[in-house]
């Protein structure tokens, strides 16, 4: 019988679950539980016959070598039957993977045609895009242009009013007080406002004083673009006479009201100065009255 040494003892016994260790073979062989026998040669160790090893196992595993003899002669059996399958399906899996890969490189190439086709596209729309902002350039230097020309023009208008006003500015700039009595005498009249009698000419003169220092328009009614202000409500114009319209009625209009207020004012302290009055002569006719009863 086929004698084995302590590491296909261990081996055997591996598969029995029996033990992992070479250190417990060799005690268990020293102990006598395994018998086994010195070899000859040194570097072999203890050698162990197969009758023995299989009574150490199954006294350790009672029934399992008779199993395992069942199992194997089992797995004999089934070999030819399940090799044949196994080929079979491996050979299946193989054909599957050369599918799967033909599968593959056949996408990847769609794929990269795929790609293609949207880089050349690609292409061709920032083509069209690069074509586009060109043309965006291009108009926006128009407006840019067009702008500036506009600005010109602009600036060339205000520059032609600021001078048409200075220029009625500069002919009204010095004015005496008689042409200035004229001019506010005519717009009195053409107000119909009331402002005959006594103390006319004072009136125009308080107002030649608010437009004219020294018989010069005042600096401070005249603006940088040329309109005239009107010294009593701020409004502005290009033309003296509207201006000089506006501060003739604000003045003769409040100077009226002024009037009125003063002679309503006149006449109310005129009404309780009389009520009092006859109260005071009312009171003193009761009182010689009651004077006379006594």
């Amino acid at each position: 019988m086929k004698e084995y040494n302590v590491h296909e003892v261990l081996a055997i016994l591996k598969e029995y679950n029996i033990t992992h260790s070479q250190q417990m073979v060799t005690k268990w062989i020293r102990q006598g539980k395994i018998k086994g026998t010195r070899s000859e040669n040194r570097k072999e160790g203890y050698m162990v016959s197969g009758k023995d090893l299989l009574d150490f196992i199954e006294e350790q595993r009672p029934g399992w070598p008779n199993v395992m003899e069942v199992y194997d002669d089992y797995i004999e059996e089934l070999r030819p039957k399940v090799v044949p399958e196994i080929e079979i399906h491996l050979s299946n899996r193989n054909e599957s993977r050369e599918n799967n890969v033909k599968y593959m490189s056949e996408r990847i190439s769609s794929l990269e045609t795929k790609l293609s086709e949207l880089q050349a596209e690609k292409q061709l729309v920032e083509k069209k895009l690069i074509e586009i902002m060109d043309d965006n350039i291009q108009l926006r230097q128009k407006v840019n242009n067009l702008q500036e020309e506009r600005l010109k023009t602009f600036e060339s208008q205000k520059a032609a009013t600021k001078n048409v006003n200075s220029a009625r500015v500069d002919r009204v700039k010095r004015m005496t007080f008689d042409q200035f009595k004229e001019n506010s005498g005519n717009v009195v009249k053409d107000l119909m406002l009331d402002v005959e009698g006594k103390g006319v000419s004072d009136h125009f003169v308080v107002l030649y004083q608010k437009f004219f220092n020294e018989g010069t328009l005042r600096s401070e009614l005249v603006n940088e673009d040329g309109l005239i202000k009107c010294p009593f409500t701020g409004e502005e114009s290009k033309q003296f006479k509207r201006i000089l319209k506006k501060a003739c009625k604000f003045y003769f209009e409040n100077l009226k009201e002024s009037k009125e207020q003063t002679e309503q004012d006149k006449n109310n302290k005129q009404k309780g100065q009389t009520q009092r009055n006859d109260l005071l002569n009312k009171e003193g006719t009761n009182y010689e009255q009651q004077s006379m009863d006594v």
